[in-house]
């Protein structure tokens, strides 16, 4: 995953992943626990699970072309 993610921000499909991460921390207080990027319809997304300081466990999506926002919600 992490060479297909190199080869892609290279290419200039996606932002660098250290981008989102510093939003991340910015606006969602915790600790970062996974950062995946997926495909989904011909799109790329980021994955990014993040835990608060009470255990809960929030999932916030990126677009991994422009580095927006997609959604996020709440890991059951």
């Amino acid at each position: 995953h992490r060479n297909k993610a190199k080869r892609l921000h290279q290419a200039g499909d996606i932002v660098a992943v250290e981008q989102i991460l510093s939003y991340v921390r910015q606006h969602h207080p915790g600790r970062v626990i996974e950062v995946d990027l997926e495909e989904k319809g011909g799109r790329y997304l980021y994955e990014i699970e993040v835990v608060d300081s009470a255990g809960e466990v929030t999932e916030h999506y990126f677009d991994a072309k422009t580095g927006k926002p997609v959604k996020s919600e709440i890991k059951d």
